[in-house]
């Protein structure tokens, strides 16, 4: 589909491919969850539904809080890197690298809600929530891909995935057992101290990349270490005034 309707089909998709690798630092977030279904599976075979509970709204609150640090990261750098990293010929993945990075923190409702049904026994919930987002996402590539080329790749992404994350949070709520969601401590505060990492993150690298590989290394690096406390201070301060 794609190779038949993207217009200069070998330039774009390489960029979105070395586009797309940004995101794959969001995979080591989602492996801390695999503990997650045991702990839910305990409580819900127990008949401790709080319990349960207590487990998934903690599981928000932390997931929003790595993935929102991650990706403030990332976007303060991603764009600079790839261009004084791979060049100039590659501009098009510094752009397209934001949007795929958002996405990217976008996931973290859909590790949870997964490990939800898996852990109260209704992993039969994960193959039909998977099936709607996909569905979505096809559905709008095939529609869209003609007219907006691969920034209908975006559209349908995103479309999938706030879809899935909203109808699992109901369906669960439902089904397997009662959901709470704080929208301040798993929401609002992360990307409120995101939002203040980005920006100091984004002027500190500013003065220090000359757009060439070793000034590019060393802000990811800048990005990845140093700027974790940065993140961590306003992000606690945040969530106790909420």
């Amino acid at each position: 589909m794609t190779q038949s309707r993207l217009i200069n089909y070998s330039e774009v998709w390489g960029n979105w491919v070395l586009a797309q690798n940004f995101v794959y630092g969001f995979n080591a977030v989602a492996s801390l969850y695999e503990g997650l279904m045991p702990s839910i599976s305990e409580a819900i075979s127990h008949g401790k539904k709080l319990l349960g509970q207590y487990y998934s709204a903690i599981a928000y609150k932390w997931g929003g809080l790595l993935c929102a640090m991650l990706a403030s990261m990332m976007l303060a750098v991603a764009d600079r890197f790839i261009l004084g990293a791979s060049g100039p010929e590659f501009v098009r993945a510094a752009v397209y690298a934001g949007p795929l990075l958002l996405w990217g923190a976008l996931q973290c409702g859909t590790w949870v809600s997964d490990m939800v049904q898996r852990g109260s026994n209704h992993p039969w919930l994960i193959a039909v929530m998977t099936l709607v987002e996909q569905t979505i996402r096809i559905g709008l590539a095939v529609l869209l891909l003609k007219q907006l080329q691969i920034y209908a790749l975006i559209v349908a992404y995103f479309a999938g995935i706030l879809t899935k994350e909203i109808l699992s949070y109901f369906v669960n709520d439902r089904i397997c057992f009662r959901q709470r969601y704080y929208f301040w401590q798993s929401l609002i505060a992360p990307v409120l101290a995101g939002l203040v990492n980005y920006a100091i993150l984004r002027w500190v690298t500013g003065m220090i990349w000359q757009n060439d590989q070793i000034t590019s290394v060393i802000i990811f690096f800048i990005a990845l270490v140093p700027s974790y406390p940065v993140f961590a201070f306003p992000v606690r301060l945040l969530r106790r005034l909420g």
